[in-house]
């Protein structure tokens, strides 16, 4: 009788132990998935905030590259503005250096006066004689001794160039005049002639085609 309770008795422990095993895994299996739930739910407000932030940081660079592209289109279109502002000064001035050019070189013109009579200092055989006519241009007659009977003489007709400082021809007459002991005058060698003259701190410098050596004339008078 008493094997038989004690059998009893270890059959209904068993039973109670292995149903307070089967109550353990059920509470741990369900804690289990509470926890899987919570990690989940955790899981997707980090992936939500995640995204929010990409989302805003995209946004701030967009904001940015749109702030960065305003600005360099500003600056450029500043740049161009300078540019032209520049351009436009520039050619100002020298439309302003050109006028004030055409007003020295008028001025010039207008100021020098090669009517009269010059010396060659140079060789001092030679004279010139200028006279300026109504429209500004010069005739110039020069008479260079070769002896005490015979004299070259040119006859020279040209405009001075006051911009340049020269006096340029190609059509200069050029001829010999000879004096017998009678005083009767001969002409020979008559030639046309080319060339200039070209001022050098109020001298005029003479090159002819008929003429190896060079003049420097002085005004004399």
């Amino acid at each position: 009788m008493k094997k038989t309770m004690m059998i009893i008795t270890l059959i209904a422990g068993t039973a109670m132990l292995s149903a307070c095993s089967s109550n353990a895994v059920t509470e741990l299996s369900e804690h289990a998935e509470q926890v899987a739930s919570e990690a989940s739910s955790e899981a997707d407000r980090l992936q939500e905030e995640a995204s929010e932030a990409a989302d805003k940081l995209q946004e701030e660079a967009s904001e940015a590259a749109d702030t960065a592209a305003d600005k360099v289109s500003e600056a450029y279109d500043k740049a161009n503005e300078a540019a032209d502002q520049a351009s436009e000064a520039a050619e100002q001035a020298m439309n302003e250096a050109d006028q004030l050019l055409k007003e020295f070189q008028e001025s010039a013109v207008e100021d020098v006066d090669l009517s009269g009579s010059w010396q060659d200092e140079i060789s001092q055989r030679a004279g010139m004689d200028v006279t300026k006519n109504e429209d500004g241009s010069y005739d110039i007659l020069v008479h260079w001794g070769g002896s005490a009977f015979e004299t070259a003489i040119w006859e020279i007709h040209g405009t001075y160039d006051g911009a340049a400082g020269e006096l340029l021809y190609n059509d200069g007459k050029y001829s010999i005049h000879t004096f017998d002991e009678d005083g009767t005058k001969t002409i020979s060698s008559e030639e046309t002639t080319n060339g200039g003259f070209i001022m050098e701190d109020g001298k005029l410098r003479w090159k002819d085609s008929m003429n190896d050596s060079e003049g420097l004339f002085t005004k004399i008078q």
